[in-house]
């Protein structure tokens, strides 16, 4: 879930994981913005609360999509061509780029979100870390990573991104 700054809104997933739902907490009013046939998995939600992105669970997992919180349908950012599975997206303070690490390949990416297909792969080893966090300057990440039966917390500091050639996103 998340709540908007003023906190007269919140925006959450249903138990079903097939619907996103704005509720205002003054009027008690749930409205469903957008309803899937599949499972929503891995949701983030823009820092301004006018967009978020999302990966279909079993619908192409190497697919992120971008959907606007006035409704709508949604329209697909970034659609890598490898089996990678896209997880845990998160958004850049200024609301400029998404960030998210895969599972098979293991590696972190920036996309661009002013609709370039501006992927950039990040020199960051994804290998077991997990829901990383872009610090407010958006040149830190911290990432939690899984030891045997317990999580560590780590941040990088001026992580460096590299072009990522462009055969390899759609």
């Amino acid at each position: 879930p998340r709540l908007s700054d003023n906190g007269q809104t919140l925006y959450y997933l249903t138990g079903d994981a097939k619907a996103i739902i704005r509720y205002d907490i003054t009027s008690k009013k749930e409205t469903e913005i957008f309803r899937s046939d599949s499972a929503i998995y891995y949701i983030a939600f823009s820092p301004d609360l006018k967009e978020m992105v999302f990966r279909y669970w079993f619908h192409n997992p190497n697919e992120l999509w971008q959907l606007s919180l006035e409704g709508g349908d949604p329209k697909l950012l970034i659609a890598l061509d490898a089996d990678e599975r896209v997880r845990f997206p998160v958004w850049t303070p200024d609301g400029k780029y998404v960030l998210f690490p895969t599972m098979n390949s293991e590696k972190l990416y920036r996309v661009s979100m002013d609709g370039e297909k501006d992927l950039l792969e990040c020199q960051v080893d994804m290998k077991n870390r997990r829901y990383p966090q872009v610090h407010s300057d958006g040149k830190r990440i911290a990432f939690t990573q899984l030891r045997g039966n317990y999580q560590e917390v780590w941040a990088i500091e001026n992580f460096l991104p590299v072009k990522k050639d462009p055969g390899s996103i759609r």
